[in-house]
């Protein structure tokens, strides 16, 4: 596989390309114009990019309030991250930025390429020390070396997209896909998306998991005879739209410990999950998604409702889901369990930790939580509270995010309070003010 990536690349760059800049939650302006989006990546809504290299620096300056926090990530070496480590790791990913620069480059409308190493603080340090700011860098050891976050090279036509990098990536319209959602930090793809019609387009995703596995997957692989340390994964999707209904037909299959086929690829491994995911768009907007693991017919469902008011100036937009997330819909043996495998390297304390993300729902398999949602996009900022509550394992789960975000001059500025409660408890008050410096080359 990984001779064919370059040789594909080079054959869609001899195509006249056209690209566009991937927007996320990060930009101020992400609500107002994708506030009720079916599935992810999604495009800038900003045109004329121009002929443009540039470098680009941002400086966080940041306070945090710590009001609670009796988590510690475990100093481990090579071994599997659990589902509270992952949701305790996400508060790291929104406060932990330290510092970052980016190079990017475009053409016009038609071209969209990225690198950004952004360095945040390790695992293991940010639930012992404070939060660190660019300025007060006490102690680099306790720095991530897990970067870039989000670093592509985009194609854009209007008949096909194409995208190759480090990215995330969903399959649906519902906060945590069940199939393939925005649960992991990232995911190492390749990507295109072929549109045969107005209405009907294709997608297709090759994700790259870390190889590397624990001494238990070690034991277990070699004992029954498996040596080949490979890891790939393909995510197929058949989207339809017709006036107020649109529907997917969804496959992610999975194939560890060999090389993949081409059947493996388009059409069923020996493990993976289908999926169908649907909208019904009116006064109230209803969507969902059902999912099945292939291999042992285990099955989970999410269902949503929501409203969007237009305000021209601004939107709105109140919503609730609830998600069904069965036992063994995602965990198997080792290499055929259903994770999107990255590895984080922490010094101090020292720790090398394999962090598995469900492809699909957050808070894993054996779940029942519903979300409450309020969203306010308007064109230099957003307001955001979201309230997830529910069962993880027959263990009770609350989680509490509130955040403001605002385009101010030479940055955007950020009010937001976390509340943490699944075993363990963290909660934090953050103010953050980051400077952009964009110098063109």
């Amino acid at each position: 596989m990984k001779k064919i990536m370059p040789l594909f690349f080079v054959l869609i760059s001899t195509i006249y390309f056209s690209s566009a800049r991937i927007t996320t939650s990060k930009n101020f302006d992400y609500y107002f114009y994708n506030i009720n989006t079916y599935d992810t990546p999604v495009y800038s809504n900003n045109t004329n990019e121009g002929i443009k290299n540039s470098f680009i620096c941002y400086f966080p300056f940041k306070y945090e309030n710590r009001i609670k926090n009796d988590f510690f990530m475990p100093k481990v070496r090579y071994e599997n991250s659990s589902i509270k480590e992952n949701l305790f790791r996400d508060i790291i990913i929104k406060n932990g930025d330290v510092f970052s620069f980016a190079f990017i480059s475009s053409f016009k409308d038609t071209f969209f390429a990225r690198f950004a190493p952004d360095l945040i603080m390790a695992d293991t340090s940010y639930f012992l020390y404070p939060n660190m700011n660019f300025y007060n860098i006490d102690d680099f050891t306790k720095i991530s070396v897990d970067f870039p976050r989000f670093s592509y090279l985009s194609l854009k036509e209007d008949s096909f997209e194409f995208i190759l990098g480090r990215t995330q990536l969903s399959s649906g319209p519902l906060d945590y896909d069940l199939l393939l959602s925005n649960n992991a930090p990232y995911y190492d793809n390749m990507s295109l998306k072929v549109f045969f019609q107005n209405n009907i387009y294709y997608r297709f995703s090759m994700l790259s998991s870390v190889p590397f596995m624990s001494k238990e997957e070690y034991t277990y692989l070699f004992n029954h005879n498996i040596k080949e340390g490979y890891r790939n994964d393909f995510f197929n999707s058949l989207h339809l739209k017709n006036n107020n209904f649109e529907f997917s037909l969804n496959s992610l299959n999975h194939i560890g410990g060999k090389l993949p086929q081409l059947t493996d690829i388009f059409f069923k491994s020996n493990t993976g999950l289908f999926s169908i995911n649907g909208k019904l768009s009116g006064y109230l907007n209803l969507y969902g998604e059902y999912a099945i693991n292939y291999e042992n017919y285990n099955s989970s469902f999410g269902i949503g409702i929501d409203k969007v008011f237009d305000f021209n100036s601004f939107k709105i937009r109140p919503y609730i889901e609830y998600y069904s997330v069965n036992k063994g819909i995602y965990k198997s043996t080792p290499y055929k369990s259903l994770f999107y495998r990255s590895i984080a390297l922490s010094n101090k304390p020292g720790s090398r930790i394999l962090f598995d993300y469900p492809f699909g729902f957050k808070y894993g398999e054996n779940s029942n939580i519903t979300t409450i949602n309020l969203i306010l996009g308007a064109k230099k900022g957003y307001f955001k509270i979201k309230y997830d509550f529910g069962n993880v394992e027959e263990k009770q789960l609350t989680s509490f995010d509130f955040l403001i975000k605002i385009n101010l001059f030479y940055g955007n500025l950020e009010i937001g309070y976390t509340n943490l409660n699944f075993e363990n408890i963290f909660s934090s008050f953050n103010i953050n003010y980051t400077i952009k410096l964009d110098v063109g080359l």
